[in-house]
C-alpha cells in the first residue's frame, strides 16, 4: 500500500526522472519533450510506485540506454553481449555517479562524447540510433 508520503516521493522522483530523460534524450538523440513523455508512458506504473517499487531498483539511466544503441550494433551482439554492452554504456554515462540524472554538475557533453567513442568502436554513432 502506498502512503501519502510515498506518493510525494514517487511524484518527486517521477518529475526528476522525466526532466532528466528530456534533457539527455534531447542532447543525445534530438528527441522532443513530447516524444520523451510518450516513450515514458510505458513506465507509468513504475514511476508512480504501482509496481511495488521494482522500477526504482535500477537507475533512471538504465531505462534510456537501450535507446542509445543503434540497431546495427544490436545485430552484431547476442543476448548476453547486448546486456553487457548496455551495461558499458550505462557505466560510461553515469561515470561513477548513479544519480547523475539529478546532478546539476554532471557533464552531459562529456558523457555524450564517451558514448560516441564506444559506439564508434562498432562503426556507429548516436546519429545511427535516431529514428
Amino acid at each position: 500500500m502506498i502512503t501519502m508520503k510515498d506518493e510525494e516521493i514517487y511524484k518527486a522522483n517521477k518529475a526528476s526522472d522525466l526532466s532528466g530523460w528530456k534533457h539527455v534524450l534531447a542532447l543525445m538523440l534530438g528527441w522532443s519533450e513530447e516524444r520523451v513523455v510518450a516513450w515514458a508512458r510505458q513506465y507509468e506504473d513504475g514511476l508512480d510506485g504501482r509496481d511495488d517499487g521494482l522500477f526504482y531498483h535500477e537507475t533512471a539511466i538504465y531505462y534510456i540506454v537501450p535507446l542509445l544503441v543503434p540497431a546495427g550494433i544490436r545485430q552484431q551482439l547476442d543476448g548476453l553481449q547486448e546486456i553487457e554492452f548496455c551495461g558499458r554504456i550505462q557505466q560510461t554515462i553515469e561515470n561513477g555517479n548513479s544519480f547523475c540524472l539529478c546532478d546539476p554538475n554532471h557533464d552531459w557533453e562529456a558523457a555524450k562524447d564517451r558514448v560516441e567513442k564506444i559506439l564508434n568502436e562498432y562503426g556507429h554513432s548516436l546519429a545511427d540510433a535516431r529514428d
